[in-house]
């Protein structure tokens, strides 16, 4: 039933043509979630992620669960991709967790790379898995952060349900606030321009999603950003930022010199956006482009 869903769901929504009939669908198997859902973790591996990659998640899991129900957890956002990617790009994935957006991009991008960062120990462990059981050959995982500077850090999480009754484990920050109060690990972080500046040929589609140290980490890739002008795809969460002790304006001060526009997503269109009182909670590009 679950294969059925995942394949009926994904075909639908990427059509965009059948949308809003994709997403009748995604509540359908959104209350199956739930009803079939445990607290025990239940790892198992699928073959049809977004078409024929295969995944191992946690299906009782906040990410894992949607993704084993519904064939993605970011709908919107891959439909974008999935137009915007061009074979021979340079993606770089900031907080990859178990790879959704890695496998995605690294299947689309087949003459390009991918370089997704994952540091804390649950998430790299399904990331490796799942790219060798792709055996994708244009992807390097590596095993630390990103941030300002060079240093080891603790990361913080929580073992707090979301609605459904799945932990979501989206949730690791190096911020302790709120429910994220226990400790999960301690990390190595570095600064990208160091590694990377001098390296990369191009540089095209930044995705970051790292719980409110986004600022810190494209501090540390300032002089990449400068040089390539990558489309940046990242998540705005009001309240992490607040934990991390910036605000929005902050960092969208911190963009305005590479005279970024900032779009949200709807449907997997971007739409631009004029003000800043738009921008609260979600996933926004950021990119020199005019989208359409």
């Amino acid at each position: 039933m679950h294969r059925f869903y995942r394949f009926i769901t994904t075909k639908l929504i990427l059509s965009e043509s059948f949308y809003l009939l994709g997403m009748i669908f995604v509540r359908l198997s959104r209350k199956l979630k739930k009803q079939f859902s445990s607290s025990e973790k239940e790892f198992v591996t699928i073959t049809n992620f977004m078409g024929d990659i295969s995944m191992r998640v946690d299906r009782n899991s906040y990410m894992g669960g949607s993704i084993f129900w519904n064939g993605f957890h970011h709908a919107s956002e891959l439909i974008f991709l999935n137009k915007y990617l061009k074979a021979d790009m340079t993606f770089v994935d900031i907080g990859a967790n178990q790879g959704e957006f890695t496998l995605f991009a690294a299947k689309k991008i087949k003459n390009g790379y991918v370089h997704a960062f994952e540091p804390t120990p649950f998430q790299l462990g399904l990331l490796e898995h799942n790219l060798i059981l792709n055996k994708f050959e244009n992807v390097s995982i590596h095993k630390f952060g990103l941030f300002d500077k060079n240093c080891t850090m603790d990361v913080f999480t929580s073992d707090n349900p979301e609605s459904d009754g799945a932990v979501n484990e989206g949730l690791s920050s190096l911020f302790k606030a709120g429910g994220r109060n226990i400790v999960e690990a301690t990390i190595e972080l570095k600064v990208f321009d160091e590694l990377y500046f001098d390296v990369l040929d191009r540089l095209d589609v930044v995705k970051i999603d790292i719980e409110g140290a986004e600022l810190f980490a494209l501090k540390g890739m300032m002089k990449s950003i400068d040089k390539f002008r990558p489309l940046i795809l990242m998540e705005i969460n009001e309240i992490a930022m607040q934990e991390a002790g910036y605000t929005k304006e902050d960092l969208l001060s911190f963009l305005l010199p590479f005279e970024y526009k900032f779009y949200k997503i709807y449907r997997g269109k971007p739409i631009k956006l004029s003000s800043l009182e738009e921008v609260v909670f979600g996933n926004f590009i950021f990119t020199t482009e005019e989208l359409s």
